[in-house]
């Protein structure tokens, strides 16, 4: 990969460990940003294929329907801000500037937005280990493309949020998770979200961080209000007619309701929220 992409890890975080569970917590913050561009990073956690099902009953946009997924795999976390803004300073063609990795799409809005919506938009005020937000569609998936992968669909994300059927249930602040929680009336200043160092203690049934909660995740899927009906065989990803891609997850700026293994949520492609961020998936 090239050495833009190399981000470093304080001498202090690779001697940290967790025990909880059973990981060197220092090792895997240095793999993190090792990334290898033609392969699935090392570090990504495999998510075996199988039949699910996707949405739930009572909820209206996202009902109870039968998939079945091929294997893949999924970065642990979010993509950092670090990591992202080594994509933007490539000049190798792999990059930003590198048309390869963009949609016609995706080029099309980034020569109209020739620095997105800015470095000191994408950091926030944050350090460059927290994910990296205020990045549309287009970015998050020409990053994705030049790192070996894409975007996940909304099938592929929620499997890997919900675990194993029977599905775990949706977590709670309780369980860790960085929401809003500061009542009805208060203010939100600041985009309040966690790092990677500081949540990398806690992760689901597959091994993954902040699947919910810290920030939303753009998904492949057109959004449809109607919910999955156009969804059907092996690997389905939703691509009719739709103003709007699919996030998931809930944010630092949401509660924890938001924050359901069903629960979709409708986005602009071009709309770079400080609450959206993305992590990719990879072919095994």
């Amino acid at each position: 990969m090239p050495e833009a992409w190399r981000i470093g890890v304080s001498p202090s975080a690779r001697e940290e460990k967790s025990t909880r569970h059973g990981y060197d917590r220092g090792v895997f913050l240095n793999a993190l940003f090792q990334i290898t561009l033609a392969a699935a990073p090392p570090e990504s956690i495999f998510i075996p294929a199988g039949s699910f099902v996707l949405g739930e009953e009572g909820v209206t946009d996202a009902p109870p329907t039968p998939v079945e997924l091929s294997a893949f795999r999924i970065d642990p976390v979010e993509v950092t801000i670090g990591r992202f803004e080594a994509f933007v300073a490539d000049a190798s063609g792999k990059g930003w500037a590198g048309d390869g990795c963009w949609s016609s799409e995706g080029r099309a809005w980034r020569d109209a937005h020739p620095e997105g919506r800015g470095a000191l938009a994408r950091a926030a005020g944050r350090g460059v280990t927290h994910p990296v937000v205020a990045v549309t569609y287009w970015e998050a998936e020409a990053y994705c493309t030049c790192a070996g992968g894409s975007l996940p669909t909304e099938a592929q994300w929620e499997r890997a949020a919900c675990g194993r059927e029977p599905r775990v249930p949706s977590p709670t602040e309780a369980d860790n998770i960085r929401v809003y929680d500061g009542g009805k009336h208060a203010d939100l200043t600041g985009v309040r979200t966690r790092s990677v160092a500081e949540a990398s203690a806690y992760r689901n049934t597959w091994g993954l961080v902040d699947m919910f909660g810290n920030a939303w995740e753009w998904t492949r899927d057109a959004y449809q209000a109607r919910g999955y009906t156009t969804l059907a065989g092996l690997d389905p990803v939703a691509t009719g007619e739709s103003p709007w891609r699919a996030v998931r997850g809930g944010s630092y700026m949401n509660l924890a309701s938001y924050s359901e293994c069903s629960h979709r949520e409708p986005v602009r492609p071009d709309e770079p929220r400080l609450s959206t961020g993305f992590r990719c998936v990879y072919t095994p």
